[in-house]
């Protein structure tokens, strides 16, 4: 077991993969590794594994009348996986886990969850949809301005049951929070491609090194980068960052003030973090 979990009814099937029978390989009981503490989770008690059970000849003579024991079963044999030989070093917040970073948003009156994955998938399908068909879609597509008549209109059709598409919704589902309706639409039809996250990461530090390009010193540059760096791994700007690795080892938060200045680093952190939400 890899992933933890406390709905019991889930535990029961995932605990109830191994014992399905398979006569194919012979197989009569089943071991489970959790790595995650399920069982411990569900009072659901283990029992110790040191080795598989050595499987020897028939013990005692034979009787007198008793059927020759047939051959031993020969232990199936499974073919070596093709695992890697050589692993690989993978940056710090480059890649996503599905379920660490699974998460649902809030939509409609009544304060719907959904997925945002599913949201995102929807959207797409929608918009695909109503490009077949639909006259102002049609029109954003080929590039054409909508009258205010026509945008409210479409954004009507948009935002009705199930799924409650509106700008304010999509914002947060696709994680670009100055994004427009027409941006979402002319994305979903491949006319337009937002920033990554990491994109919009970095062009906030360039922007605002840039413009204080004249008050910048090396040792404030290198702090920056530094601040980049935890930022890209998902940490937020706040004065307890600068008491954690890696600001610890070069003289956490006394350090940082010093060579900012104790107010000016307060700035500089609401600054930034109004560009990074704007």
């Amino acid at each position: 077991m890899l992933r933890p979990t406390r709905s019991a009814i889930k535990y029961a099937q995932m605990r109830g993969r191994g014992s399905r029978l398979c006569p194919r390989i012979g197989k009569t009981e089943f071991l489970i590794y959790d790595f995650v503490g399920n069982t411990d989770n569900f009072n659901d008690p283990g029992i110790k594994y040191h080795k598989p059970k050595e499987v020897g000849a028939r013990p005692g003579p034979i009787q007198p009348g008793e059927p020759e024991p047939g051959p031993e079963p020969k232990p199936p044999t499974y073919s070596e996986p093709n695992f890697p030989h050589e692993f690989f070093v993978i940056k710090e917040g480059s890649l996503e886990d599905e379920f660490r970073a699974r998460k649902t948003i809030i939509v409609g009156p009544e304060g719907l969850a959904v997925d945002q994955k599913t949201y995102q998938q929807k959207w797409a399908d929608r918009i695909l949809e109503l490009h077949k068909a639909d006259p102002a879609v049609q029109k954003i597509f080929s590039g054409k301005e909508l009258t205010e008549e026509e945008w409210e209109s479409l954004a009507r059709r948009l935002n009705s049951p199930e799924y409650y598409f509106e700008e304010k919704t999509l914002r947060k589902a696709f994680d670009q929070p100055t994004g427009s309706l027409s941006d979402f639409i002319r994305a979903a039809l491949g006319q337009h491609k937002f920033p990554s996250r990491e994109e919009r990461i970095r062009s906030v530090f360039n922007t605002w090194v840039a413009e204080h390009s004249d008050s910048i010193k090396p040792d404030h540059a290198q702090m920056l980068r530094l601040l980049e760096s935890r930022v890209l791994a998902g940490d937020k700007i706040e004065m307890r960052l600068f008491s954690l690795p890696p600001f610890s080892l070069w003289g956490g938060r006394a350090r940082m003030e010093q060579i900012f200045g104790r107010d000016n680093l307060r700035r500089i952190i609401e600054e930034l973090n109004m560009l990074l939400a704007a």
